[in-house]
């Protein structure tokens, strides 16, 4: 809804661990914040990342890039992460090795939610 009115960007952060692939859960909301603070030796880190502490994914650094980026007026590079638009649905998926832009990556879950409404 805000896209209407003012530039606007979307993100789904993708990465998740072995303890919620584990769980069958994949990413969660929240999850990122272990990642953008590095807090692997927290309580939520350790169980999201038991090798957080030895073995960093680096992730939590380009979270933290894009996020920089975007408070910067002028740091967003538009291949990286597009103005999202309702007509296309470009979002930048944040994943465990790199970050990729996709269109509408959520369509079949939008859709089928529509016909329930």
């Amino acid at each position: 809804a805000y896209s209407t009115h003012a530039p606007t960007r979307m993100y789904r952060f993708d990465h998740f661990g072995l303890s919620l692939r584990v769980l069958g859960l994949g990413a969660t909301h929240g999850s990122e914040i272990v990642h953008v603070q590095h807090s692997y030796a927290s309580f939520i880190g350790r169980k999201l990342h038991p090798l957080g502490r030895r073995l960093q994914p680096s992730v939590g650094r380009r979270m933290q890039r894009a996020w920089l980026d975007f408070a910067h007026a002028d740091g967003i590079d538009e291949a990286d992460w597009p103005v999202y638009e309702t007509g296309r649905r470009r979002t930048r998926l944040i994943l465990t090795a790199r970050d990729v832009v996709a269109e509408d990556p959520d369509a079949v879950r939008r859709t089928a939610w529509a016909l329930l409404y």
